[in-house]
């Protein structure tokens, strides 16, 4: 699927594609086993798993401060895949500067779990994220004065449409919203800000391949001490 998003973001930022997709091929969460569901409620780590171990060993870093509950978090049953899910959780939330916020994080981290529980592999979802990261810096100056809450609720929307975008089976906004904002707002709210964010965008997605390059390589940016 990365080569079908880098496919999709050479057109560059001046190509407008409306994201068309069939009500029928929608995703729907699976169940987390009970361990990951304690985890997931409070946004504290499970004292059971240790820091994942990493095929790359060029992921497996010196943590840096709070990237420990990153490592931590368990994202999908596929244990090996942990690091690099790490990674791109960590790296996310440090390029939009919602590192200090322990709530922004773990949205981000919920987000990236979501989407291992509607199938997706950490390949798809790097470039998901990636897309979404381009997005969200090309909108940067409207992040200026929101909080934090606000904040990442802006980025998972920039995540939502970027799945939409490339991927034909996708996760309808009503689940994002249940799975992680339904304290926070009413999906009519949610749904009127994804709208509202789209359009500042001129209904774009696509961003120049280059751009889409480097925000993959930032994502798995490995993390050291300051």
């Amino acid at each position: 699927m990365i080569s079908q998003a880098v496919t999709l973001v050479k057109a560059g930022a001046g190509v407008v594609r409306r994201a068309k997709r069939s009500m029928s091929r929608t995703k729907v969460p699976q169940p987390l086993p009970k361990e990951e569901q304690e985890q997931s409620t409070d946004g504290e780590a499970s004292p059971a798993p240790t820091p994942y171990e990493s095929s790359d060993e060029s992921l497996v870093v010196s943590p840096a401060p709070g990237y420990q509950a990153f490592l931590r978090f368990r994202y999908s049953k596929r244990r090996s895949a942990g690091t690099r899910d790490a990674l791109i959780a960590f790296n996310f939330c440090r390029a939009l500067d919602l590192l200090a916020d322990e709530y922004a994080c773990n949205q981000v981290r919920l987000a990236v779990q979501l989407m291992h529980r509607c199938g997706y592999v950490t390949e798809d979802i790097q470039a998901i994220f990636a897309l979404a990261l381009g997005n969200a810096v090309i909108m940067r100056d409207l992040l200026k004065g929101m909080q934090p809450k606000e904040r990442v609720m802006v980025a998972v929307i920039h995540v939502h449409l970027a799945h939409a975008y490339v991927q034909d089976d996708y996760i309808p906004l009503r689940v994002w919203h249940s799975e992680l904002f339904e304290d926070y707002c009413s999906a009519r709210v949610l749904d009127s800000a994804m709208r509202k964010l789209w359009s500042l965008r001129d209904y774009r997605v696509g961003i120049p391949q280059t751009h889409f390059e480097a925000h993959m390589a930032t994502l798995t940016t490995p993390v050291s001490d300051p």
